[in-house]
């Protein structure tokens, strides 16, 4: 229901031709204009952000994104990496790469941010067609995800599966 409408009591919707109806189709259309400006607004800013290879904090974290950006482009197409990469580097405040190389368990807590309950199966996912397209070296994608949540020796398991180490 409509912004405008949730204002009105059950019994009284507008009617087809009503001027209130004409306002409230008016005020949806307009609602669902400015969403679609403000994405591409984003995307176009993304570009500006981080045009790969844009704006790394390390080279490993430019290696790692050399590695990763690939099969997850392959996974969720162009525009569906482009999202997730604008999304993770405003949760991490920096390059999501350069995170994921350094403090591995702060990026498997911002894509559980991203992804809920399902980032874990995403993870997965991921792992899986990375090992598929031989960018990652694990026997199984639970491998990936335990490396991503250990906060111990993370780094370390991560770093060895992409061959870093």
């Amino acid at each position: 229901m409509p912004p405008v409408l949730s204002l009105l009591p059950p019994h009284a919707s507008p009617r087809s031709g009503s001027v209130l109806r004409v306002v409230c189709v008016n005020f949806t259309g307009l609602s669902r204009i400015i969403e679609r400006q403000s994405y591409r607004r984003a995307i176009a800013g993304y570009d500006d952000i981080m045009s790969y290879g844009g704006r790394f904090e390390s080279p490993l974290g430019r290696r790692v994104a050399q590695i990763m950006r690939p099969a997850l482009e392959t996974l969720l197409g162009k525009t569906g990496l482009r999202v997730l990469e604008y999304h993770l580097e405003k949760l991490l405040q920096e390059d999501p790469y350069s995170v994921l190389c350094s403090e591995p368990h702060r990026f498997y807590l911002a894509v559980k941010n991203i992804f809920g309950q399902g980032a874990d199966m995403m993870i997965r996912i991921m792992a899986k067609k990375m090992i598929e397209e031989g960018a990652l070296e694990a026997s199984d994608p639970s491998e990936f995800l335990e490396a991503l949540k250990d906060q111990r020796k993370g780094r370390e398991k991560l770093l060895k599966m992409l061959r870093l180490l």
